[in-house]
C-alpha cells in the first residue's frame, strides 16, 4: 500500500469521527484528547467522554465506547501510574461496567457494537487480558453484542470462540508492527504487519429498514487498498 493508496482511501473519511481514546494514541496524553483543543483544530474529532454511545442508521446500529484502562489491575499497581496523576485508572471500573450494562439494556438497536482500547482475547505481544475476560466479556455476552473492537496489540486479528459469543476484532496495526504473534488460539484470521480495518453497515430495501448487515474488512500492507485481504460479517 503506497502513500497514494492511503490518501485515496483516507479521502473518504470526511464524516464526523466517532473516536474513543482507545485505538488512538496521542503524545500529549489522555487529558489532551478529552479536552476541546483537538476539536477546535479539526471538527471531526469528537470525544464526549471516557464512556459514551453513538447511534447510526437511524438507530439500527448503536456503538458503545468504553475506557478499558481502569479495568487493568497492572496499571493500578504500576510505578508510572501515580506519576501520571492516576489518569488511566482515575475512574472506577465497576461504575463504567454498570453504565455499559445499563446502556446496552436500554438499547433497541438490532446491532450493538462495543469499542475499547484493550482486547479481551489476543494472540499478539500483549496477549489476552484476564481482567476483561472476567469482567467485560460476561456483559458483552449477556447483551448479544455483535462485535468488540480494540487496538493495543500492534496487529490485525479476528478471534471467535464458543464461550465468546461476540467477534473480537483487533485493529492496532498503525505503527511498530514487528512484534508478531505468540499463539493462534481462537484465531479466525490474523496478520502481523501494517494495515487497518473498516466497518460498514448496509440495509436491504429502498427505505433502509430491517436488520442491517455489518461487515468488517481488513486492508493490509501487502494486499493493497482496492480489495480487502480478509472480511467477514458480524450480523
Amino acid at each position: 500500500m503506497n502513500s497514494a493508496d492511503v490518501r485515496s482511501r483516507a479521502h473518504s473519511l470526511t464524516r464526523s469521527l466517532a473516536l474513543d481514546r482507545s485505538p488512538q494514541d496521542c503524545d500529549r496524553g489522555p487529558h489532551h484528547q478529552l479536552g476541546d483543543s483537538l476539536h477546535r483544530r479539526d471538527a471531526r474529532w469528537n470525544l464526549p467522554g471516557r464512556n459514551y454511545v453513538q447511534s447510526f442508521g437511524g438507530g439500527l446500529v448503536d456503538v458503545f465506547f468504553i475506557d478499558t484502562n481502569p479495568f487493568i489491575s497492572e496499571y493500578r499497581n504500576s510505578e508510572w501510574n501515580p506519576w501520571n496523576k492516576n489518569i488511566l485508572t482515575a475512574e472506577d471500573w465497576r461504575e463504567s461496567l454498570e453504565t455499559l450494562d445499563r446502556r446496552l439494556s436500554e438499547s433497541d438497536a438490532p446491532v450493538k457494537l462495543v469499542v475499547g482500547h484493550h482486547p479481551t482475547r489476543s494472540n499478539g505481544d500483549h496477549g489476552p487480558n484476564l481482567d476483561l475476560v472476567e469482567h467485560l466479556e460476561p456483559v458483552l455476552n449477556a447483551h448479544s453484542v455483535a462485535a468488540y473492537f480494540s487496538g493495543h496489540d500492534h496487529d490485525l486479528e479476528h478471534l471467535k470462540t464458543e464461550d465468546m459469543r461476540f467477534h473480537q476484532v483487533v485493529s492496532g496495526a498503525g505503527s511498530d508492527c514487528t512484534r508478531g504473534f505468540h499463539a493462534t488460539e481462537s484465531s479466525v484470521w490474523q496478520y502481523p504487519w501494517s494495515g487497518f480495518a473498516t466497518v460498514t453497515a448496509e440495509t436491504k430495501g429502498d427505505k433502509g429498514e430491517g436488520q442491517p448487515v455489518v461487515t468488517v474488512r481488513f486492508f493490509t500492507l501487502d494486499h493493497g487498498s482496492e480489495q480487502p485481504a480478509y472480511q467477514f460479517q458480524v450480523s
